[in-house]
C-alpha cells in the first residue's frame, strides 16, 4: 500500500498548524509499475506532527522578554561628560 505522509508543525502556544512537507512512499507493486497508488489497495494517509513556536508567538514572547518579567522600565542614569558652555 502506498503512503502519503503529511508533515505538520503545530505551535505549542496558539495551536496554529503549518504543513511543511507532503511525502510519498511507494509500495513494492507501485515501484514495479512506476505509478504512485498503482496498487490495488490505493494510497494510505498518515500525519506526522512536530511541535514548534510560530513566528507570531515568538515575536509576542520576545516583546514580553524585552519589557522584563516584572513589567517595570529599566533604570537609566544621566551622566554629564564635560562642562556645558
Amino acid at each position: 500500500m502506498c503512503t502519503y505522509t503529511t508533515h505538520v508543525r503545530v505551535c505549542y502556544i496558539c495551536r496554529g498548524e503549518d504543513t511543511v512537507l507532503i511525502s510519498e512512499k511507494l509500495c513494492p507493486q507501485a515501484e514495479a509499475s512506476g505509478v504512485f497508488g498503482g496498487c490495488l489497495q490505493g494510497p494510505a494517509y498518515q500525519r506526522d506532527q512536530s511541535h514548534h513556536q510560530c513566528w507570531k508567538c515568538m515575536e509576542s514572547v520576545g516583546r514580553m522578554c524585552i519589557a522584563g518579567s516584572t513589567g517595570s522600565r529599566p533604570r537609566t542614569r544621566t551622566r554629564r561628560i564635560g562642562p556645558i558652555h
